[in-house]
């Protein structure tokens, strides 16, 4: 580097440092390269030592998480099986978290309410996450219009429903404040919640069962009143006997239901029968012996105790014709709403409008040998209207239909029990044929032979509503596991963040240091002019 003489005024070095400005920085800045680049690595190595150390202080928590997937139907739109709602938060209820708890013993690591907290349902769906995130990314764009944005989120729906929405994650969080648990025993803890609540939803709820009310065995067990009245013990019983045998007539509709046989090879239709059996040949007779044998104690009661239930059975017969005639009406009433708007359609062809001189029917226009295709005039597009509402509403009017059928078989027992009742006060009038005769003991015996009859047959209907519950809805496969456990450590700064904060550390610690220097230099120079002596620009 050249040396300026050393003028008295110094007129001379501040020429020189002002025609030589760039050069002399380059040239200061080279003679300073050592103490930069130690001043930087000092720096480097400062940011280091200092996201280390706050990496490792910060808060932090342990995720253990274990993936799964429910397997019932209905699941994905929030159902279970038997249609009772569903949600995946009752899968981690305080119910089912104390029972884990106790079960395990976690008394010792963790309180409850810890323990409750550290519990979360997640749902777990990558592809669903990403599509949302590739679709929030599009709304965010400020140029889009309310149409744009209303045809991104029906895309979005549109897509959204189409990707499985039934996986989950069961998460134990383990912070700083709360106690530690042993990793198997958290991982033994998500598995027991899991399998607890589907034991509970399966034995307590009855969720994987058939939406169907089945009548118990215990619905056969007699009364008090009844073993000192055999007439109000018949009818008693022969009125339980229709109710299951109604009750099987529910059940044969469910599918698979008439092919299932109980452990004593037993079908429906075979416990159908014997139950009419029951009813036929062994309590239709006992009426008419039971007052041959002079084992009625008050006659007029009997009499008034039969009239009572001809009344009810006539009352029940009537209402179930009339809820069948309101179904059939209201169809009447329907399909005749949908004709009278398909006639009253102007120019439809139930008007009986003649179609304009030289138009061929179907809309067609001949003129001199010539066809030519209709305009779509408002008529053409209410023809079309009617017949697409012709077709969307057959579902409803099939529904109604079966609604209607079923409504009329459910009034042919109610006929039957009221012939039965008429018959039955014929003959406490003494209007019948003679009766046969027997003993108290022998009578007592056979109420109790059918009683106990009609009630292993019940628990046999009981048995074939679960197998077919099971079979339609299989427990064991109400989640299962999609992977093993995994834990991770969150923690409330990353490795990544804290690089980027120690770059613009160092980016803002260059231009500080490069100053410093220069100061530095320019204090010496500035030294070195007062004292006469030649200036050391290096």
């Amino acid at each position: 580097m050249p040396n300026f003489p050393i003028d008295p005024h110094g007129s001379s070095a501040v020429e020189a440092r002002s025609s030589l400005s760039i050069s002399h920085l380059i040239q200061t800045l080279q003679h300073y390269r050592y103490v930069i680049g130690l001043a930087m690595a000092g720096v480097a190595v400062g940011c280091a030592i200092l996201a280390i150390a706050v990496y490792l202080l910060a808060p932090f928590q342990r995720v253990t998480s274990q993936p799964f997937r429910l397997e019932f139907k209905g699941a994905t739109v929030g159902e279970y099986p038997n249609g009772v709602k569903f949600s995946a938060a009752e899968i981690a209820s305080t119910p089912i978290l104390l029972q884990v708890y106790r079960g395990n013993e976690l008394a010792t690591f963790v309180p409850f309410d810890d323990f409750r907290r550290a519990i979360l349902i997640l749902q777990a769906n990558a592809p669903l996450e990403n599509l949302a995130a590739d679709y929030q990314s599009q709304l965010a764009d400020p140029r889009l219009t309310a149409v744009d944005r209303d045809r991104i989120r029906r895309e979005w729906q549109a897509r959204s429903d189409a990707l499985d929405k039934n996986s989950y994650a069961i998460d134990y969080i383990v912070t700083q404040k709360s106690g530690v648990v042993p990793p198997t025993l958290v991982q033994k803890t998500l598995l027991d919640v899991l399998s607890t609540w589907a034991a509970y939803v399966i034995n307590e709820q009855h969720v994987v069962q058939y939406q169907l009310a089945v009548l118990t065995p215990e619905m056969m067990d007699e009364r008090p009143a009844e073993r000192t009245d055999y007439i109000r013990g018949l009818q008693a019983l022969r009125s339980t006997i229709h109710r299951v045998r109604d009750n099987i007539r529910d059940l044969q509709e469910v599918p698979g239901a008439e092919v299932v046989r109980t452990k004593s090879h037993l079908t429906l239709a075979e416990i159908q029968a014997r139950l009419e059996d029951i009813d036929r040949f062994r309590l239709e007779p006992l009426a008419s012996t039971i007052r041959g044998s002079g084992l009625i104690a008050n006659a007029a009661a009997a009499t008034r105790f039969i009239e009572a239930q001809l009344a009810y059975d006539q009352r029940e017969l009537r209402a179930r014709q009339q809820a069948a005639e309101q179904v059939r009406q209201a169809l009447a009433v329907y399909t005749l709403d949908q004709r009278g708007l398909r006639a009253d359609t102007p120019g439809s062809a139930n008007t009986g409008t003649p179609a304009p001189p030289g138009q061929m029917p179907g809309g067609a226009l001949s003129r001199s040998g010539e066809t030519v295709m209709p305009q779509l005039s408002d008529t053409f597009l209410d023809r079309l209207v009617a017949l697409s509402a012709q077709s969307n509403d057959v579902k409803y009017r099939q529904k109604m239909i079966d609604d209607f059928r079923r409504l009329a078989a459910r009034a042919i027992p109610a006929e039957d029990a009221v012939a039965y009742d008429q018959q039955l006060l014929r003959d406490l009038k003494g209007d019948g044929p003679p009766a046969l005769k027997a003993s108290a003991a022998t009578i007592t015996a056979e109420l109790d032979g059918a009683r106990a009859e009609a009630k292993r047959l019940t628990a046999e209907v009981n048995e074939v509503y679960v197998t077919v519950s099971r079979n339609l809805n299989p427990s064991t496969e109400l989640y299962t596991l999609t992977s093993p456990s995994m834990s991770r450590t969150e923690r409330a700064l990353s490795l990544p963040r804290l690089g980027l904060y120690g770059l613009l550390l160092l980016l803002l610690a260059l231009p500080i240091t490069v100053l410093i220097c220069l100061a530095h230099n320019y204090v010496r120079e500035e030294d070195a002019i007062e004292a006469g002596l030649p200036g050391s620009r290096g």
